[in-house]
């Protein structure tokens, strides 16, 4: 039996035993419920969202990001829509919340092809870009992740991308299975980033991306992943949702969300992607990962068998709810606030919230607070959750709660009293609570999937320890694939830095950014506003990665210079060691080593017994600066006593023996006799036949030597050489006049202690890589003082082994600039440089470094500063866009387009000096003018430059156009952003219209309009400027975001139109009132009155009256000018029955804009705008099924020439869509050329080449009533032939939405510049080609068929030139040859002839011969480079390249960065021998 101890023992263990298991299963179970940190979000959502704090912007401004179908994507938008919720194939909503961005994409980023972004569907693209920026967000180099245990959770519901699309482009159909395949999404991140966690796609439909969520945390938990990438992304690429839920109800016909409201009406559906970084929170924390907020808790459940598959289910949101709150070990009660799936159908709302006060609502003396962000970007779908979990963790953030929109009053149909919780109606702050701030986000999928989160606003963490002094200088480190993404990137930036820490701002750019091919570095807001302006800076350092071998250069004699290192010492690493250095040189020199180098005698430290321990403690101190960077050198090759330097570095000697034998060589030198004589000579080593007592004491060059030994014999060598100069030294070294100190040295040589180098260094004595026998032999640095310095041997040697970057370690730049001599395509990298602040030079040779692709240690470059990161502007990608859309037939009904304003996105750029004009008590301009840093001056006072002008109305516009002038205009209430605006002043809406004729008369004195709200405020103003710097050129600025002016194509008419009674037609005896009369009876007219100023004398009057007549209605012809107020009201009030106004009379008054007086705008505008005005007022009491006016294209898009015509055309435009909102009916009709008769048949002459097909009258009518059966309160009706017209017309952002012909491919040929087509060719043959080129133009703007019908020498005038035609031909030229040509061109150059001579004086005449040589020369620099190194005709050309440097001059030597291969090359003589001089005295 055991003893009792045996007993106690066993016991014992057994309790230590059992203790260790409870401890291990405690720690199981709190692994699975372990928090989860998210420490990056990155997002695309409706309203031009594209980041968290975009998305935290919009809610908490309660921005409403609803707008109309997308036009760019292929749908039938003439046919979609029908009111009827059961007409077949269509929806009866029109709205939606979009991604209007949806296809824009950067493929080369991600190393894509075009054609594989295009087979992309734009759901992976989207999720590859926010997949990166969230990386980015959580302050990690996405880069550093490759090969990580980083999973991929990807939510998704869509695959119907390419639907519809009949025969794809050429090269598209091999990519796109995997580029619409679903599983593909997760996995084309987790590729692309190099991730080898689990990827999943999931599909639970609208809870996809929190079920994605969910999954990813608890794999977290258990170890699957490291880290994980959760969320989902919803584009619709075609409409059949849209019309599937219409045909259930389910759709809210505004496309709104109004959730828990009781005016819910259903759901409005949206796009958007999310995504989540997470890592487990005890990670994060151990790994210094910023923690936004904390998962505290998940659970994901199903409905079940419940009232219906899609129906929602009470009992189990209940269930998965208590789940969640069970996962997180918290109460219900210290949850705060719900964010709601919330999609606003009067069936999910009510089962949601009463589900939602049954779990929360209970046994709380405060209430939940209940929201959702549906009823501000709509039901986003399989990105929904993703939403509201951004949402919520931006709110936990910044301790606030938005409102919930939308809400009239809470919804009847929920319990409200069954629970304590209360609905976001307005934006509150949200306090603690006695507990960490806590919020819940539901997401439930019509397949009965739910999902519930629990979110905690993250643990307080600790600041780090500031150093006591910053970094000497903090550099600021940019990159990107592009040089033009680095410039955006540094805008972004500029925008961001304001009141941050420098060195937090340099920490995070350097360690949370990867560093991508295109790099650029500056030193402070400075340099980083000139970067971001494209501005030359001198402290602005760029450059491309390069790839190669790092060699360090250890410069020799002939480059010191006092105080050398004394600055340096502001770097402690650099202190420390030269410190360290001159402690072991004193006690072999005798004197304070660092006394004399930082003294003030420079021939004190010229003494050889000085410099040379002093080049060797400077030396081996920046190499120590330069290694604490990250640099290591492959290779090290010193110059003479620089070979020392190198050999200590790479660990032949110990630093207490090579300080030793550095002393011991440079006394002995300094002790011998002086005399003799050294000598830098150009010539082949091969040239040279030596003298007597002559050496050659290096070989710096292909052709660059020094000679050395007795004076008399070096004297006559050098007279033997054109050139030659006798360098300044006090004695011949490296020739026998050394012979006298070398039994000295060999003795101290042998008593030092040798080992192999651990770094491949090279011999100065063979120029190859010095084996370990020869420098652990003392005798070898005997030879070395007596030897030929290698030099150039040894830069082959190195070039050949692979080295591509030198830096050079010493005091001066002399080695790099004979290196660059000596190697083809090296990148030379000189530390320190004489005359300059050292410790700005070290920085940038620093800065240098990384824009040339050396790999830095930057987390130790800011170790023991206490930088931290902080948050930065995540890459800016190129917006290139690629989409699939099936092509639509076009039908008479397409005739009808319409004006939308599409929510787009704005970024801040470099406006310039303004001048803005304005009456001085104007609130909007004053604001403008602060903003804009300038005053606002009258319309008299208007300078040349940049004008942003308050003007109200068109002529007032047009008299500030002028030459050299960048005119832009702002107005407000001239237009309406969406039904629910009115126009208040369609006097402004003038403006608008002489604008649109502007960009084509004067493109470049035209900037744009631009229309605000009524009241300025720091928001508006700030989009106001980035408005003024951007693209497009009609803009409305409102709460909601900026909106640009797009046609589309108009929806069709659902039903008919009819009418009866009286009809009254101003201009009714014309063209186009005649066939509208006619029109007008077969829709029910019985009483047909028609005004002109002839009344029944105008022609054709009798013939019309009998012909309507015959049609069955009783006809009346009044002369009457409709302007006049008097005269149309004793016409109007004598009628019976009025139920039709149309307002077709009108003038034109044709002429450039220069030309127009404010008079003739006024004759253009009376009978159009004070008629129509006349009208509207004397009809306004009535009940009219149609109040119509006529308008004009040239109201919409411009036309040359009708500046006045299209101001009071967009005037009535403007009026209509004015009383539409107030109740009154209005439709105004833009015409396009009709066939036959009226303004517009004018008109068409001017349009016919652009692109309009003039319309049979029949039809045009036709689409009119289609119109009025629509609804439309401004449409335009014209036949667009769209390839010609879009081929012709300006490239106007109003187009951007119309589809472009599938050629119009991201590989379409881009056409050679016109200087790169005349470069190399001779005069006449540049004359010749100028002359085709403006007969080719000038035969495509009067509609001849080939440039050779056009005589040269014919006068522009003979061949049918006018006013309108002299401006297209002026704007196409200005595209083709890049110029800015004047207006007066063909006045002041009659024929084409001389047009082609003046265009040859402004593209290749005398002034541009510079130019054209500088093309040449790169040319035969590419031709140069494809030549053997070693061959004859390289050395031929060469030898002529510097005999021509030569002959014409020398070019100044390069300021700063990588030394230039030409340094030595374009040298003069006298700079030549200076340089030799400098380096070589050893």
């Amino acid at each position: 039996m055991p003893s009792n101890e045996e007993l106690v023992a066993a016991l014992r263990e057994s309790v230590k035993e059992s203790s260790r298991l409870a401890a291990r299963n405690r720690k199981l179970v709190d692994d699975a419920h372990a928090p989860v940190a998210i420490i990056g979000m990155a997002c695309r959502y409706p309203g031009g969202v594209d980041s968290p704090e975009a998305l935290w912007d919009l809610v908490a401004n309660g921005t409403d990001a609803v707008s109309g179908f997308p036009a760019d994507r292929g749908w039938n938008l003439g046919e979609l829509f029908h009111p009827d919720p059961d007409h077949r194939g269509t929806s009866y909503s029109r709205e939606g919340s979009f991604l209007h961005d949806a296809g824009d994409f950067d493929p080369a980023f991600f190393g894509i092809s075009p054609r594989e972004a295009l087979a992309m569907d734009p759901q992976q693209r989207l999720m590859l870009q926010i997949s990166w920026e969230a990386v980015e967000h959580a302050r990690i180099d996405p880069t550093t992740l490759k090969g990580s245990a980083t999973g991929v959770f990807a939510g998704l519901m869509y695959g119907d991308y390419g639907v519809g699309v009949g025969e794809l482009p050429e090269g598209v159909e091999g990519f796109l299975g995997n580029g619409t395949q679903g599983s593909v999404l997760s996995g084309r991140v987790a590729y692309t980033l190099g991730l080898e966690g689990p990827a999943l796609t999931v599909d639970t439909a609208c809870s996809s991306s929190l079920v994605a969520v969910h999954l990813a945390v608890q794999a977290l938990r258990t170890g699957e992943c490291s880290m994980a990438l959760a969320g989902g992304v919803c584009v619709m690429a075609i409409a059949d949702t849209y019309v599937e839920f219409s045909r259930q109800r389910a759709l809210s016909p505004d496309g709104r969300c109004k959730s828990f409201s009781a005016s819910a009406d259903g759901t409005g559906f949206g796009e958007g992607a999310g995504i989540l970084l997470l890592e487990k929170l005890e990670d994060a924390e151990r790994n210094g990962h910023h923690v936004l907020a904390v998962i505290q808790g998940s659970a994901v459940n199903q409905d079940g068998a419940s009232n219906g598959l899609t129906a929602p289910n009470g009992p189990s949101q209940q269930r998965v709810i208590r789940a969640a709150l069970a996962d997180a070990r918290l109460p219900a009660g210290e949850v705060d606030v719900i964010e709601a799936h919330g999609t606003g159908t009067e069936l999910g709302d009510p089962i949601e919230a009463d589900a939602l006060l049954a779990t929360y609502g209970q046994d709380r003396e405060e209430p939940f607070w209940l929201g959702s962000i549906k009823s501000n970007i709509g039901h986003t779908q399989s990105a929904a959750g993703a939403a509201g979990i951004i949402k919520m963790v931006e709110a936990l953030r910044r301790g606030e709660l938005p409102r919930t929109l939308h809400v009239t009053e809470r919804s009847p149909a929920i319990s409200w009293d069954s629970g304590n919780g209360r609905l976001l109606t307005e934006h509150r702050d949200w306090p603690a609570a006695g507990h960490p701030r806590t919020a819940a986000v539901s997401s439930f999928g019509i397949s009965g999937t739910n999902s519930h989160v629990i979110l905690r606003e993250a643990p307080a963490r600790t600041a780090p320890v500031r150093a006591a002094e910053p970094p000497p200088r903090v550099p600021w480190v940019l990159s990107g694939t592009t040089a033009e993404a680095v410039r955006r990137q540094a805008e972004r930036l500029a925008r961001r830095v304001s009141g941050l820490d420098p060195v937090d701002v340099a920490f995070t750019l350097a360690t949370g950014r990867a560093a991508l091919a295109h790099r650029a570095v500056v030193f402070g807001e400075e340099e980083l506003a000139a970067l971001a302006s494209g501005a030359q800076a001198p402290e602005v350092v760029t450059g491309t990665r390069t790839t190669g071998k790092v060699a360090f250069l250890c410069t020799g004699q002939g480059a010191q210079r006092l105080g050398m290192g004394r600055e340096l010492s502001a770097y402690p690493v650099f202190a420390e060691k030269l410190a360290e250095v001159a402690a072991h040189l004193d006690k072999h020199t005798g004197f304070s080593l660092l006394d004399v180098v930082h003294g003030t005698e420079q021939e004190a430290l010229d003494q050889t017994a000085v410099t040379q321990p002093a080049l060797f403690a400077f030396e081996v101190a920046l190499a120590e600066l330069v290694t604490s960077w990250g640099v290591r050198p492959d290779y090290l090759l010193g110059h003479s006593i620089g070979e020392l330097t190198a050999a200590h570095l790479a660990g032949v000697w110990s630093l207490e023996d090579a300080a030793r034998l550095v002393v011991a060589r440079g006394k002995l030198m300094q002790a011998l006799p002086a005399g003799g004589a050294m000598v830098a000579v150009v010539a082949e080593e091969s040239e040279i036949e030596l003298l007597p007592g002559v050496s050659i004491a290096a070989v710096n060059g292909p052709r660059s030597l020094v000679l050395s030994g007795d004076e008399e014999a070096v004297a006559e060598m050098a007279g033997r050489f054109e050139r030659s100069k006798r360098l300044a030294v006090s004695h011949a070294f490296h020739s026998h006049l050394m012979d006298g100190m070398l039994a000295g040295f060999r003795e101290i040589a042998r008593d030092v202690e040798y080992a192999a180098p651990r770094i491949p260094l090279i011999s100065n004595l063979t120029g190859a890589v010095a084996t370990a026998d020869q420098v652990t032999d003392p005798e070898y640095w005997v030879r070395h003082v007596r030897g030929t310095v290698r030099f150039a041997e040894g830069m082959a040697t190195l070039h050949a082994a692979g080295v591509r970057r030198f830096v050079e370690i010493g005091p001066d730049a002399a080695l790099s600039a004979l290196g660059a001599d000596c190697v083809p395509g090296g990148i030379f990298l000189p530390v320190q440089r004489k005359n300059r602040d050292e410790v700005t030079t070290a920085a940038q040779a620093q800065a240098t470094l990384f824009a040339n692709g050396v790999k830095l240690d930057w987390a130790g470059i800011f170790a023991g500063t206490g930088a931290e990161t902080v948050d930065l502007p995540t890459y800016p990608f190129e917006r290139e866009r690629f989409w699939l859309a099936p092509q639509r037939v076009e039908r008479a009904s397409g005739w009808r387009h319409r004006v939308r304003w599409t929510p787009i996105s704005t970024t801040a750029g470099s406006p310039g000096p303004w001048t803005v004009v304005a009456d001085r008590d104007d609130a909007w301009a004053q604001a403008a003018a602060e903003a804009l840093g300038t005053i606002v001056v009258s319309a008299a006072d208007a300078r040349e430059g940049n004008v942003l002008a308050f003007v109200g109305n068109g002529k007032e516009a047009a008299a500030l156009l002028r030459e050299n002038t960048t005119l832009w205009c702002a107005t407000r209430g001239a237009v309406a952003v969406g039904a629910q605006e009115r126009v208040t002043s369609p006097e402004q809406a003038e403006v608008w219209g002489v604008g649109r004729v502007a960009a084509i008369e004067q493109p470049r004195s035209w900037g744009g309009c631009v229309d605000l709200p009524e009241v300025p405020d720091a928001r508006s103003v700030a989009r106001l400027l980035e408005v003024l710097s951007g693209s497009e050129d009609e803009v409305a600025i409102r709460t909601s975001g900026v909106h640009a002016r797009r046609l589309v194509p108009a929806e069709p008419a659902t039903g008919t139109w009819a009418t009866s009674g009286t009809a009254l037609i101003t201009g009714g005896t014309g063209a186009l009132g005649a066939v509208v009369a006619k029109r007008l009876v077969e829709a029910g007219t019985q009483n047909l009155v028609l005004l002109s100023r002839r009344g029944e004398d105008a022609p054709g009057a009798r013939e019309l009256t009998a012909e309507l007549t015959e049609l069955g209605a009783r006809v009346s012809i009044h002369a009457c000018d409709a302007a006049d107020r008097d005269a149309l009201a004793s016409v109007v009030s004598e009628l019976d029955d009025l139920r039709v106004v149309v307002h077709t009379a009108g003038i034109l008054d044709d002429g450039l804009i220069a030309g127009l007086t404010p008079d003739r705008f006024d004759a253009v505008a009376r009978p159009k705008v004070a008629a129509a005005h006349h009208l509207g007022a004397l009809t306004r009491h009535l009940d009219l099924d149609a109040f119509v006016l006529y308008t004009s294209v040239a109201g919409v898009l411009g036309n040359g020439g009708q500046a006045a015509y299209a101001a009071a055309n967009a005037h009535l435009d403007a009026l209509a869509e004015q009383r539409r909102f107030d109740g009154l009916p209005a439709t105004a009709v833009a015409w396009g050329p009709w066939a036959e008769g009226g303004m517009a048949g004018a008109l068409d002459e001017g349009v016919r080449r652009l692109g309009l097909r003039p319309m049979d009258p029949r039809a045009a009518v036709d689409a009119l009533v289609e119109s009025l059966a629509a609804g439309d309160a401004a449409v335009t009706v014209a036949d667009f032939d769209w390839p010609a017209y879009l081929d012709t017309a300006r490239p106007a952002p109003v187009l951007a939405e119309i589809p472009r012909p599938q050629a119009e491919s991201p590989t379409a040929t881009v056409v050679p510049d016109l200087r790169d087509r005349l470069a190399g060719l001779i005069e006449p043959e540049q004359r010749r080609v100028l002359l085709d080129l403006v007969r080719e133009v000038v035969a495509k703007v009067l509609g001849h068929p080939s440039g050779t019908t056009i005589e040269p020498d014919r006068a522009f005038s003979e061949l049918g030139f006018d006013s309108l035609t002299a401006v297209e031909l002026r704007n196409r030229l200005d595209a083709t040859a890049s110029l800015s040509v004047p207006s007066t061109l063909i006045f002041d150059h009659p024929t084409p002839l001389a047009l082609a001579d003046y265009l040859w004086e402004e593209v290749a005449g005398p002034e541009h011969a510079a130019d054209a040589l500088l093309r040449d020369l790169d040319r035969a620099g590419d031709l140069l480079g494809g030549l053997d190194a070693g061959s004859e005709a390289r050395a031929a050309v060469l030898e002529r390249l510097h005999a021509l440097v030569a002959e014409f001059g020398t070019a100044p030597t390069p300021s700063r960065g990588a030394v230039a291969r030409t340094d030595l090359t374009e040298a003069s003589d006298d700079e030549l021998f200076a340089f030799i001089d400098q380096q070589l005295g050893t």
